[in-house]
């Protein structure tokens, strides 16, 4: 399965199908861009040096062969498109809870139907076909190291937007629980299918090699929540009206 085929079929016809049930306002289309500048602008970097350093890499066949720093057009198109399956999803529910929606929940059952069709296997081999790039130094920690960088990347994040908003997500904690839940547990779960295609590796020597259910590294399951909570609590943040309150009056101080 090439990169492309896997965006455009787990990740794209998903978001696009939410976007026409949900029909974003232009205020929610621009809290996304938003969420998309500062995905891009704290990600790149440290997506950069995973893939530099050899963290994961890609099979060369199955990826177009574009490549900005060490980094494949492909995973970048993934950024973006990630907030807008999330951020999709997200104001879902926050129409749902806020309206108590009577059509909601046959949209809500869209990521787990795609969940109950997947067929789950163990990772396959590496293929062989790729190889890390190894042209920047890895971090000296050996098989802790994706766990690290993932963690050292999203943790300092989360816990200023916690800081921030945890009265927010407190009172909307339905939104912020399955906002971040189910994209993760779907994500993760159509993760087992690229790995197992080949698309892209996680290197055994930088992965502590223990596997979730649908074979996926456990790293990835963190990387998927951490990404998916980064997310939902920004979209919270940027739609609370406590939040804002609490921002107007800092202002005036």
């Amino acid at each position: 399965m090439t990169y492309l085929n896997f965006l455009l079929y787990f990740v794209v016809l998903p978001a696009a199908v939410l976007t026409l049930i949900v029909r974003p306002t232009r205020r929610e289309w621009l809290v996304l861009g938003v969420l998309l500048v500062i995905t891009y602008a704290w990600t790149t970097p440290w997506d950069n040096f995973l893939v530099g350093s050899g963290v994961w890499y890609y099979d060369p066949q199955l990826v177009t062969g574009l490549v900005l720093g060490w980094v494949p057009v492909e995973e970048y198109l993934f950024f973006g498109l990630q907030v807008w399956l999330s951020g999709m999803w997200t104001l879902g529910l926050i129409r749902f809870f806020a309206a108590e929606s009577t059509a909601w929940p046959q949209a809500a059952l869209l990521p787990a139907a795609a969940l109950a069709g997947l067929s789950f296997r163990p990772v396959a081999e590496t293929l062989g076909l790729g190889g890390p790039a190894r042209d920047l130094p890895a971090l000296p920690f050996g098989h802790w190291n994706y766990l690290i960088l993932i963690l050292g990347w999203a943790v300092p994040v989360l816990l200023g937007q916690l800081w921030l908003g945890w009265g927010a997500f407190r009172a909307r904690w339905q939104i912020w629980l399955a906002g971040a839940l189910v994209p993760a547990l779907y994500l993760t779960a159509v993760d087992s299918i690229a790995i197992g295609a080949g698309t892209w590796t996680i290197a055994p020597a930088q992965s502590l090699n223990v596997f979730l259910p649908a074979g996926v590294p456990v790293e990835e399951g963190v990387f998927f929540l951490a990404t998916n909570l980064l997310l939902v609590q920004g979209l919270l943040l940027f739609t609370s009206p406590e939040v804002e309150a609490r921002l107007r009056g800092w202002l005036r101080r």
